[in-house]
């Protein structure tokens, strides 16, 4: 890494990071900072539709498969990263709206030399999620940070990708989601709050909420336990009663 690079660019945090920082804090810092992991049947269901979504074959330079249609050119598994916001992932699917086809642009490029060559088209990244939409913006932010970091790597400046979707596994459709300035601001804001707290090494304390009981980590957090107002001390103690009893 050469001198004077920014700590953003010496330490970028994965783009799930965020779903899981608005999930729960907690959550993110036992994945993130204390690296645990643990699979539920929800984890394991959302994994088996983003290796769908990816494809098998991947590509040299970070892509999956790549397909076209009229006007549509389609990367699977694309590799993605800001060093301007310290940012890594892959989008499940981008869709370049606007591409000429293969053969179109062979022509092109022939007849008026490479540079003459129309461009990919505009980017529309597509996030596959299980289940339905959520009650809080983690798919949107998410999203959104796919399109900051095609704007980065393309050059395409704030705006150059407009809209994305969301494709929900149980009604299989899509939602579409405008990129508009308040989902951008938020999506700068969770990022700086995500990398705020890894970069402190502090992991949130618990709190046992209703949406522990779907988290894959509850067995590691032990909400119930280590909460707010609650004494190890005592914990131990009415733990070692109980198997007396």
């Amino acid at each position: 890494m050469l001198e004077g690079t920014s700590l953003v660019e010496k330490h970028p945090i994965p783009n799930s990071a965020l779903q899981h920082y608005i999930f729960c804090p907690r959550q993110c810092a036992l994945i993130h900072i204390e690296g645990l992991w643990a699979e539920n049947r929800l984890t394991v269901e959302g994994n088996i539709l983003h290796r769908k979504a990816h494809g098998e074959k991947a590509g040299p330079r970070g892509g999956g498969r790549a397909e076209s249609r009229p006007g549509i050119r389609t990367v699977r598994g694309l590799a993605l990263c800001s060093d301007s916001l310290g940012l890594t992932g892959k989008a499940d699917v981008v869709e370049f709206h606007g591409a000429p086809d293969a053969d179109q642009a062979a022509t092109e490029a022939g007849a008026f030399g490479q540079r003459a060559a129309r461009p990919l088209g505009r980017p529309f990244p597509v996030e596959y999620k299980r289940g339905r939409p959520k009650r809080h913006d983690a798919d949107l932010v998410q999203l959104c940070a796919q399109a900051l970091c095609l704007e980065e790597m393309l050059g395409l400046g704030e705006g150059g990708v407009p809209a994305g979707a969301i494709f929900y596994g149980q009604p299989r459709k899509r939602l579409d989601v405008v990129f508009d300035a308040t989902l951008r601001r938020r999506t700068l804001d969770v990022i700086a709050g995500c990398r705020a707290m890894i970069q402190s090494g502090v992991t949130p304390r618990a709190a046992r909420e209703k949406k522990c009981d779907r988290c894959s980590l509850l067995n590691h957090c032990l909400p119930g336990a280590t909460g707010p107002a609650k004494s190890a001390s005592r914990y131990i103690v009415a733990a070692v009663r109980g198997s007396a009893a």
